[in-house]
């Protein structure tokens, strides 16, 4: 008996210095810490261009770094170029990513003219949606969803309007918004529209998610019929009228969440019956462990829940 109070003691010591070492690491001993203020310069421009009243909705993630969307003043600033990106990601505090004026990458020279809210991964790597002006751009192709890569510094454009959609048999791209999320793991998830050929208002409307692989994969599309039976001989086949899901989070932010770290995907999905119903897809998820693995899950934690995958036919 005293060995095993013993060992439960130096378990819990050992457990209560972890949490000591990582709470110094990640807060040190602030209780407070000051990311930006108005009247402090704007990193990435002129010395002289600072922050000014209007930041949105800054993102954290769990290493405790922060991505914002602000608006800047200055000599050079105006109405073309006075709002921007910025990202703690890159380790070394506060580095603009994107500023409207920017050349905007994959673009044929098109310059950003709007950005929206940034989203923030554990890696680092920031994700938003932007609007884009120039010579070659039209209503049609004015939307994208760029990331800047933590590792590469990279700025990659991930959807475009007017570019092929992944599974939409060959129509494009037609509105992408501002409509996404992302998760701890870096996937990308969002809602868009197409356009096309055979593509109507019953049809236009589709969910997409990356991959581990960074691939963009369709995981519903409006007008696409669902087998929603839990029996496996029986079949019961709808046809989806409309999809939504829960957009706007990195999952470490407090914000509700559609899209989790395995990569699993919850949506709701009205019918052409009326029906209704809630689903989730596992097409991007973290891949299935080996049967050895699922029988030792099982035996250590014998009360566990079934769990069904959906596929749109």
């Amino acid at each position: 008996m005293f060995q095993i109070f013993e060992r439960k003691q130096i378990c819990m010591v050992a457990i209560c210095l972890a949490t000591t070492l990582l709470s110094n690491a990640l807060f040190g001993d602030e209780t407070l810490r000051t990311v930006t203020l108005t009247g402090m310069p704007a990193p990435g421009i002129s010395p002289d261009t600072l922050f000014t009243r209007g930041f949105r909705n800054p993102v954290i993630n769990n290493q405790g770094q922060v991505s914002i969307h602000a608006f800047i003043e200055g000599p050079e600033i105006n109405t073309n170029n006075n709002n921007g990106i910025w990202s703690e990601g890159g380790g070394s505090g506060l580095e603009l990513i994107a500023q409207i004026g920017d050349v905007a990458p994959s673009t044929n020279g098109a310059s950003f003219d709007r950005l929206g809210t940034p989203l923030l991964d554990n890696q680092g790597n920031v994700f938003f949606a932007g609007g884009i002006t120039g010579s070659k751009v039209a209503v049609i192709n004015d939307t994208g969803i760029w990331k800047k890569d933590a590792e590469t510094n990279e700025l990659k454009l991930l959807a475009h309007e007017n570019a092929r959609a992944p599974g939409g048999e060959g129509s494009l791209f037609s509105n992408l918004g501002d409509n996404l999320t992302i998760n701890s793991l870096g996937q990308l998830a969002f809602h868009g529209t197409l356009r096309g050929q055979n593509v109507t208002s019953s049809n236009d409307g589709a969910i997409w998610a990356q991959d581990l692989n960074g691939q963009l994969q369709l995981i519903a599309r409006e007008g696409s019929q669902l087998d929603v039976s839990d029996d496996p001989a029986i079949s019961d086949i709808r046809t989806i009228q409309t999809l939504s899901f829960t957009t706007g989070s990195n999952n470490n932010d407090g914000r509700q969440s559609a899209f989790n770290d395995l990569g699993q995907l919850a949506y709701t999905a009205s019918f052409t019956d009326g029906s209704q119903g809630v689903f989730v897809s596992n097409l991007v998820a973290i891949p299935e462990p080996s049967s050895l693995a699922i029988c030792s899950i099982a035996a250590a934690f014998p009360f566990v829940t079934r769990q069904v995958t959906r596929q749109a036919i």
